[in-house]
């Protein structure tokens, strides 16, 4: 930041920055997620300032400074040693416009991948049967409005534990735990099923026959 104008951007940039990733932190721990929807609209918000900011200002100026620099270069140029400064030059503005454009790239590649992450949500969201999903190690990390009311969980309670605290199920004649499906599912790779004698014992210890299935999701 050689400029009054460098440091203004530079601040800018660590201001949208910081906030940004607390925002990110929080929307990524979604136990101390208190205003999901806000929290998300505001991240949005941020990444498009940041991008407004590279696209407008900093990648602008930078490309300028770069074909000053270029041009006051290549007019020097009046023989072999003057065309190394060239490139001495010319390198450190093309790594600039390069490292820019990178920076813009990743963050449209993050914001597609919000956007699918936010479409399955909303898609399971809408399935009207109970839907609870896992992370790789079988940790449960969502249930759609239908299973809070199957199982008794409210999502945010329910988020980290084991399967078998929250989608409790035993076998109506034995008495016996079923399988965790879920593991089933990531371990074997396909959709598992299990029999029509199957009891949901939800939270309150209420009782009811239920139909599942469980299937990894790639």
């Amino acid at each position: 930041a050689a400029s009054e104008r460098h440091r203004g951007l530079a601040t800018r940039l660590s201001t949208i920055w910081v906030e940004s990733k607390r925002l990110g932190e929080t929307l990524m721990d979604r136990r101390n997620a208190q205003r999901p929807e806000q929290d998300l609209a505001r991240f949005d918000d941020l990444s498009r300032q940041l991008e407004d900011l590279l696209d407008e200002e900093v990648q602008r100026d930078a490309e300028e400074e770069y074909r000053v620099q270029s041009e006051t270069a290549f007019r020097k140029a009046e023989n072999a040693i003057n065309l190394v400064l060239v490139l001495l030059v010319v390198g450190p503005g093309i790594a600039v416009v390069t490292s820019l454009t990178v920076g813009r790239g990743v963050l449209q590649a993050e914001r597609a991948l919000r956007q699918r992450r936010e479409l399955l949500l909303v898609t399971l969201a809408s399935i009207g049967d109970g839907v609870i999903t896992t992370d790789a190690a079988g940790h449960v990390d969502y249930l759609n409005g239908v299973a809070e009311t199957l199982t008794g969980w409210k999502r945010e309670d329910a988020k980290g534990l084991a399967p078998p605290r929250v989608f409790q199920i035993v076998n109506q004649q034995t008495r016996q735990s079923a399988d965790n499906p879920a593991l089933r599912a990531l371990h074997e790779g396909l959709i598992v099923g299990l029999g029509n004698d199957t009891v949901l014992i939800s939270k309150d210890g209420s009782e009811r026959p239920i139909d599942d299935s469980a299937a990894p999701i790639r």
